[in-house]
């Protein structure tokens, strides 16, 4: 019985003072919520950013590949037409 009620109080007094640090600090409490959001709006703007330039260079990568295809089947059409 003894541990069930030293399990109980220590319980009831870690809501407590749950209670009491959240009331004494609202202020705080917001101020770090604000402060995390804007971090994550911020790391999620330069992902953005990130995302846009790696966009960029593989839609250049694939017009490279692409013109140089073409060229390589235009060297060989005109290879064929000689033989």
């Amino acid at each position: 019985m003894e541990n069930k009620t030293l399990i109980g109080g220590l319980l009831a007094g870690a809501a407590i003072g749950l209670a009491v640090g959240l009331l004494c600090s609202p202020e705080s409490i917001v101020k770090a919520v604000k402060k995390g959001a804007s971090k994550v709006k911020d790391i999620a703007e330069d992902l953005g950013d990130e995302a846009e330039k790696t966009i960029n260079e593989v839609q250049k990568g694939a017009k490279e590949v692409s013109r140089r295809s073409k060229d390589a089947l235009k060297s060989t059409n005109e290879g064929a037409s000689f033989g």
